[in-house]
């Protein structure tokens, strides 16, 4: 009994725990220690002690043991070495690091400080200009025209430089490169002459911590934009899926067969092609939609004399979404005209308020469909619709699924 109450057997025994180094307590979840090592935890907070604490789910007692066998325990020795890394080395805080100090990284550096987050550029040569700063080779000059080489994000910028060739040599590209740096006060946050050496992700706060080649640790980066491409692979299927399904419902409209309703929409069908075109047009677009909807995050081309070895991609996978979501309010603005055309059929007949608040914000913008006349001006007021929100607004909250 003394033996199990000796200070020896348990720290939790000590009188006081104040002044012990910053402490890592790893548990797991079927350890049979685990609610002592939370309480110890705890007890080293309220001692002012620093402490890291951290379980490892569906893991048993001693699974650090067992190398081989478990793979997590690889992975707990991983954490725990992380851990002892930030303690020992220099360790500093930032909202987001860029790695490179090309032209995207620079340019990501300038929005992200707009965005008031503190960031820093890591970058392995000892200046910024990514590419232009490594391809020296003798003749080397970009092969698009200069212009195409320079920010639009400012109109002054744009002022303040002359190109002296229409193609520019690797000299004058990176002269222009150093020269943005210098006018936007960049360099102060780009550490030059260094390189990533890892980078671990810590699910349980969400942040990366980037590791150098000069022993520094960073913490809190969004090292990598493959999150950023995953999301907007996702979006990319969503906006493919509502486009189908709208589709359908138009072409459920424009048959008779189903419908019940004169042949595309249209009083006279045996002289009009009423909604036939405008169906037509709602298929491209979804068509166009599923081609846009290829997965950006899964291509990847190193660039950078291999330095960036893997790409996320992510910048292709987000301004797709631009296009796609035109398509997409067009093919949804198609389905309201469809719609309320199927509805004036019903003379007589109202629905609920909501929708015939939503009917009468569109005819206010689009007359009834009679004879064949130019459709695309009334596609694109529908669009701008529901693009602009009015007609959702129009509608209110609607009852929904989750």
């Amino acid at each position: 009994e003394a033996d199990r109450k000796n200070v020896d057997a348990s720290p939790l025994h000590a009188e006081d725990l104040s002044g012990l180094p910053p402490a890592v307590v790893v548990t797991a979840e079927y350890n049979i220690l685990r609610e002592e090592s939370e309480v110890y935890a705890d007890a080293l907070r309220k001692a002012g002690v620093p402490v890291t604490f951290k379980q490892f789910d569906r893991q048993m007692h001693n699974f650090f043991a067992m190398p081989g066998l478990l793979p997590a325990q690889a992975k707990a020795i991983d954490y725990v070495g992380d851990q002892i890394d930030q303690h020992l080395g220099r360790y500093s805080q930032a909202d987001a690091v860029v790695v490179g100090a090309g032209f995207a990284g620079m340019y990501q550096l300038k929005r992200l400080r707009e965005m008031g987050l503190k960031t820093r550029v890591i970058e392995a040569g000892d200046d910024v200009g990514g590419t232009w700063y490594w391809n020296r080779y003798p003749g080397a000059r970009c092969d698009i025209e200069s212009l195409g080489y320079s920010y639009g994000f400012d109109p002054e910028l744009e002022q303040d430089w002359s190109w002296s060739e229409r193609y520019a040599t690797q000299p004058e590209i990176l002269s222009y490169a150093e020269h943005v740096a210098k006018r936007y006060d960049l360099k102060k946050d780009i550490t030059i002459e260094t390189r990533v050496t890892r980078a671990i992700y810590d699910e349980d706060t969400s942040r990366w911590t980037i590791y150098t080649d000069t022993g520094e640790a960073i913490s809190g980066g969004n090292f990598h934009a493959e999150p950023v491409a995953f999301a907007a692979d996702q979006i990319a299927m969503a906006a493919c899926e509502i486009g189908s399904i709208s589709e359908r419902r138009i072409a459920l409209l424009t048959d008779p067969a189903v419908s019940g309703l004169p042949a595309f929409l249209t009083p006279n069908p045996g002289i009009n092609s009423g909604f036939m075109i405008a169906h037509v047009t709602a298929a491209a677009l979804v068509s166009e939609n599923k081609q846009k909807a290829y997965p950006a995050s899964v291509d990847s081309i190193p660039t950078s004399a291999n330095q960036e070895d893997h790409v996320s991609m992510a910048t292709h996978g987000a301004y797709r979404l631009l296009k796609m979501a035109e398509n997409l309010h067009a093919v949804v603005g198609i389905e309201a005209l469809s719609a309320v055309q199927g509805m004036d059929f019903h003379t007589g007949l109202q629905s609920s308020q909501r929708l015939e608040k939503a009917r009468k914000t569109l005819r206010d913008a689009v007359p009834a469909y009679g004879d064949d006349r130019y459709f695309a001006s009334d596609i694109e007021a529908a669009r701008d619709l529901v693009a602009g929100g009015q007609l959702a607004a129009a509608a209110g909250d609607l009852p929904h699924v989750c």
